[in-house]
């Protein structure tokens, strides 16, 4: 008898010092143990736990509580059931987890964002996402490459889609809501073919398509002043950009054209400025071009850089390669573009 009261000590003490579940099951079979952590069991203070030592079925419940990966025996669960008062999933709580294939939340879920590589590289298939959820960070689903389907429950009140969010995933279309923000290659390399925004497809400048190999053929609307950091960054297939007539089009920020398919260009004569790296690597791109009366006044430093077979005719009509205009170029005030044309 006294044997095996040791080997009950000796297996809280195990159990218990793995912490979070591991330690609320503990306290659960042992409680004659209790004492060992200074705390009596209470499933309601403690995370609901069946099994999850052994990493098979896990449910999370504490009220307002954050799950995370020091919280989670996470490298060998299966399936995962979020418990509606969970605030948050923090970062890395299921990275690498190559059992984890379904994440179901129970009903009226307060989620309220996924963290960075939450499951980063994990064997998660579906997911739908809960309403109450208002961001999904940097590399939340980077690398799960057997990821099929996600959705969104009615009422979404998702505001951003943070920095490679979604790359290398599987699935095919997704529906986001209406008036998210997105980051810089949201949906790179992924398999994705279609992608809705307020149940229509997404605007192209708003940067959702950079890395993917949907866009072919873009028209940016005259409306716009800005196209945003890495807009179309890596749109290997990307071929002509035109611009509908009288573009307002002012600034072209870094990275808008790096690493894409880009051939030939002609930028309204609005765009007074183009930032660095906009066409870098552009192993495609032969030609950039500008209207006449351009307002152009200033190309950064680097902003072709190693796009070597580019021509570039500045509005001044001189005309430069990629490697001459790396240095920058800054049209002096006093020059009187028509003039230097004629």
């Amino acid at each position: 008898m006294k044997k095996c009261k040791i080997l009950e000590i000796i297996s809280a003490l195990v159990l218990g010092s793995l912490g979070g579940p591991c330690k609320a099951e503990a306290m659960k079979r042992f409680p004659e143990a209790a004492e060992l952590f200074g705390e009596t069991f209470d499933e309601f203070a403690c995370f609901r736990s069946a099994v999850a030592y052994r990493g098979e079925y896990v449910s999370l419940s504490e009220s307002g509580f954050n799950v995370g990966a020091s919280n989670v025996p996470c490298s060998r669960a299966r399936d995962v059931v979020i418990s509606w008062d969970a605030k948050t999933l923090d970062m890395h709580c299921w990275k690498e987890c190559q059992f984890l294939q379904h994440v179901p939340f129970e009903a009226g879920s307060r989620l309220e964002w996924i963290g960075p590589s939450a499951f980063h590289d994990s064997a998660l298939r579906s997911i739908c996402i809960p309403a109450s959820v208002k961001t999904i960070w940097e590399k939340c689903f980077e690398g799960c490459l057997q990821l099929l389907s996600v959705t969104f429950e009615p009422g979404s009140q998702l505001e951003s889609v943070k920095y490679r969010a979604f790359v290398k995933t599987s699935f095919r279309h997704i529906c986001l809501p209406r008036g998210v923000e997105f980051g810089v290659l949201v949906f790179g390399w992924s398999c994705v073919r279609g992608i809705d925004v307020g149940g229509q497809s997404a605007n192209p400048c708003s940067g959702v398509y950079a890395g993917t190999i949907i866009l072919k053929n873009v028209e940016i609307p005259n409306t716009l002043r800005t196209l945003p950091v890495g807009c179309f960054l890596e749109c290997r297939w990307l071929g002509t950009v035109t611009f509908e007539p009288n573009s307002q089009l002012c600034i072209l920020k870094k990275k808008v054209f790096a690493w894409s398919g880009l051939q030939f260009i002609l930028l309204p004569a609005s765009v007074e400025k183009i930032e660095t790296q906009c066409f870098h690597r552009c192993e495609c791109l032969h030609s950039v071009a500008f209207e006449q009366d351009s307002r152009l006044h200033e190309i950064e430093q680097w902003a072709f850089a190693e796009s070597s077979r580019a021509q570039i005719t500045l509005p001044n009509g001189q005309r430069y390669s990629a490697e001459q205009l790396n240095p920058g170029w800054t049209r002096p005030p006093e020059l009187d573009v028509h003039r230097s044309e004629s």
